[in-house]
């Protein structure tokens, strides 16, 4: 894993520890953003390798953060990852389960509007 990718690995553990023992887990998600804001673009190419990880990853914490910076900041690359997300939810175990469903729904629809926005580039 690079220093970049490490480094971002950290914050978004220790930031989200602390948000969750304040009870306020939201917290994290905007310090995040403010982070992958004051990236620099060769450091945004890092982290959003990393964040296309945790897309197919099982952690549904990193999952969750990376799923709403690709939506905040209009990641068209994401899409594949959140793809094979999706599928991954339909061909689960527990088909019925409402989390899955729910989850596919959302990420469809985080995948529409990417590739809305693409397209209006």
């Amino acid at each position: 894993m690079t220093d970049v990718k490490q480094w971002w690995t950290d914050e978004h553990d220790n930031l989200l520890r602390l948000a969750k023992a304040a009870k306020n887990p939201m917290s994290a998600l905007f310090d995040m953003y403010e982070r992958y804001n004051a990236l620099k673009e060769l450091e945004k190419k890092e982290v959003d390798e990393l964040l296309f990880e945790w897309i197919d990853g099982d952690d549904k914490d990193k999952r969750y953060t990376a799923l709403a910076i690709a939506e905040e900041y209009n990641i068209p690359d994401a899409i594949p990852a959140m793809k094979r997300l999706c599928d991954r939810f339909k061909d689960s175990k527990i088909p019925d389960n409402p989390e899955n469903y729910y989850e596919r729904k959302k990420v469809l629809s985080k995948i529409q509007k990417l590739e809305q926005q693409a397209k209006n580039s």
